[in-house]
């Protein structure tokens, strides 16, 4: 018999694809029942729907995370959250399994004093918390830490961080989705991908030099609609080498003339200072194209033909020039660092979690 998954999240099933709905995936696909929690709620609660085999429900919170500072309010928040999740074990089949991505759910021990709790921690919640809630984050999370069996983190600052809480800690990368796919001989590759969220935390400066330098450049990903990020991007569009697109998944990308993706971020924003890589990351290089990032200090190590690491916008230009001129040189390296990093490799970590 398969066992059944209890996910708690702080997520909507149906916003853009993060680790939680990867994770819940990866399990359905491999015969195992989720019930997967949605984002609390301040209001009366959605019934209980299912979806292609999904089990969904969401519960109850008091107020909002980020609004309960002191001890009393985290209380009354545990009691009422807790009165819920038993309402719906009354009709429920109990989990065997917990996987908990809330870094303020340290009372489901309370709840199920006798099942296997895993968490996962993919932000870093104290450094994200408003000036109000630090001290109220750090203690929930070193809570919810040491309440569970075990925790897995999502990069090296993470994995270090829960370690000043408790030992049972370990690294869990994101993953390739799709297998690499060979890049054949053909004309040049000129063209520099960024793909993804385009808000404040980008290097613009970097990206002017570059196109400034005669590099061509395709942005594609959903806009932080803010008037620092407006206006840098109609300064941009001013160059005959720039392009911006609409969001578009990478199964329906061309990647016909492109030679690398560029990931230049400020590197004193403290929020891409803890990165070790993402999901994007893996699967731009599944489809054979090679990272020109900004050299943050918790990036993954890689060959440089993989992930190329800049300094400077000098940097990032010479970098850029070299992939032009040598992509298919890089592509065996590529193959050889995803070996580690498929669904496959991360099912059997987690699976020994489960157990």
């Amino acid at each position: 018999m398969s066992k059944s998954i209890y996910v708690f999240t702080k997520t909507n099933w149906d916003e853009s694809p993060r680790i939680r709905h990867q994770i819940t995936n990866m399990l359905l696909k491999r015969g195992y029942e989720i019930y997967f929690f949605e984002k609390p709620r301040l209001s009366i609660l959605k019934n209980k729907r299912v979806e292609n085999g999904l089990r969904l429900f969401n519960t109850f919170e008091f107020l909002h995370h980020q609004l309960r500072p002191f001890k009393p309010l985290i209380w009354i928040n545990k009691i009422l959250t807790k009165y819920y999740i038993k309402s719906i074990l009354k009709k429920e089949k109990h989990p065997d399994v917990i996987l908990n991505f809330n870094y303020d759910y340290y009372f489901l021990r309370e709840v199920f004093p006798n099942k296997k709790i895993i968490t996962i921690i993919n932000d870093d919640f104290i450094d994200m918390a408003r000036p109000w809630m630090k001290s109220a984050a750090r203690y929930q999370l070193e809570k919810t830490s040491k309440n569970s069996d075990y925790n897995l983190a999502l990069s090296y600052p993470l994995v270090n961080q829960i370690k000043t809480f408790t030992c049972r800690v370990e690294l869990f990368l994101p993953w390739a989705e799709n297998e690499y796919k060979i890049h054949k001989e053909h004309i040049k590759k000129d063209t520099v991908l960024w793909w993804g969220y385009i808000r404040y935390d980008i290097d613009w400066e970097a990206i002017e030099f570059l196109l400034k330098n005669k590099i061509k450049i395709l942005m594609v990903g959903p806009i932080e609609s803010k008037k620092p990020v407006d206006n840098i991007l109609n300064k941009l569009k001013g160059y005959s080498n720039f392009e911006l697109k609409e969001s578009t998944s990478l199964d329906k990308l061309d990647f016909s003339n492109i030679c690398c993706s560029l990931l230049s971020y400020r590197k004193d924003v403290e929020y891409d200072r803890a990165t070790t890589i993402s999901n994007r990351g893996f699967n731009l290089l599944s489809n054979g194209i090679p990272l020109v990032y900004a050299n943050l200090p918790n990036l993954i190590s890689a060959p440089k033909d993989v992930i190329t690491k800049c300094n400077t916008n000098e940097e990032y230009l010479e970098a850029i020039c070299y992939f032009q001129h040598n992509l298919i040189k890089s592509q065996v390296s590529i193959k050889i660092f995803l070996e580690k990093h498929y669904e496959e490799n991360r099912f059997i970590q987690l699976s020994d979690s489960l157990c």
